[in-house]
């Protein structure tokens, strides 16, 4: 089989969406709450604080392969869905998870370039899934804010450099404080918690304005939370995943006959 044929690359893309709609979306999932049943029974402050960490980092490792596999679904044209998933740069991520987290009224169609409802009728697809198609697209939109609500959260947003993706752990709000200001904090209380400190200047610190500080947090019900959050990430992915997967079957996987948002 020639591996640059159409056919073998069709096979790819659509053995991608496959697998990317089941068992690689759960990855971090899975992660997430192997890490909080660890978090509730560790009793070392200082192994809690490790978990934690990884925590918030899978939580930003879901956000940026979902902003990927936006990136490889919108980039397909003239190579292949898979081709364009290998050739993502962080940047491309923030800048579809920023496009995500704008995306209108006119629908997930225009969002990922994928045929809109009609395009599907006009191809004589059956009515029960372009249905189901419909109503994804509708899910998938009304979500979207959320993904992008996240990825702010998560200081993915605020630029585009590529250095953005340094972080520093430090050990409490005092440290943080003490650094930020130049005086210690009084939250002696949250000592426990690990802390990023996070460049979103231009690579130059010009003054304590361009350091964030993202908590990591080590109390049940917040790592709860994070775990919960990962959970919503990974179904919103498979979810995509599976509402391309229809456009592949169907055969206008490379069709792109929606409107371009300005």
């Amino acid at each position: 089989m020639d591996p640059n044929s159409p056919n073998t690359t069709h096979i790819a893309d659509t053995t991608y969406l496959d697998d990317y709609a089941g068992w690689v979306s759960s990855i971090h999932t899975v992660e997430a709450r192997a890490l909080v049943a660890a978090i509730r029974e560790a009793k070392d402050r200082d192994l809690r604080k490790a978990l934690s960490t990884r925590l918030v980092q899978s939580r930003v490792n879901a956000l940026l392969s979902i902003g990927y596999f936006y990136v490889a679904i919108r980039d397909r044209f003239g190579t292949s869905l898979l081709h364009a998933r290998l050739n993502a740069s962080v940047a491309d991520a923030r800048a579809a998870l920023r496009k995500c987290s704008d995306t209108t009224t006119n629908g997930f169609w225009s969002f990922l370039h994928i045929p809109d409802p009609d395009t599907l009728r006009s191809h004589k697809i059956d009515a029960h899934v372009i249905n189901q198609y419909v109503d994804s697209g509708a899910q998938r939109l009304a979500n979207a804010p959320r993904i992008g609500q996240l990825a702010r959260q998560d200081m993915l947003l605020s630029t585009m450099a590529a250095h953005r993706s340094n972080r520093v752990i430090l050990s409490s709000p005092r440290s943080v404080s003490l650094i930020k200001t130049g005086q210690e904090s009084e939250l002696h209380g949250l000592s426990n918690t690990a802390f990023y400190l996070v460049d979103i200047s231009t690579g130059q610190f010009a003054d304590s304005s361009d350091l964030v500080a993202v908590a990591s947090p080590t109390t049940p019900a917040v790592v709860e939370d994070i775990a919960e959050e990962i959970e919503f990430i990974d179904t919103e992915a498979a979810a995509t995943a599976t509402l391309v997967a229809t456009v592949a079957k169907a055969g206008l996987l490379y069709v792109d006959s929606t409107p371009q948002n300005p």
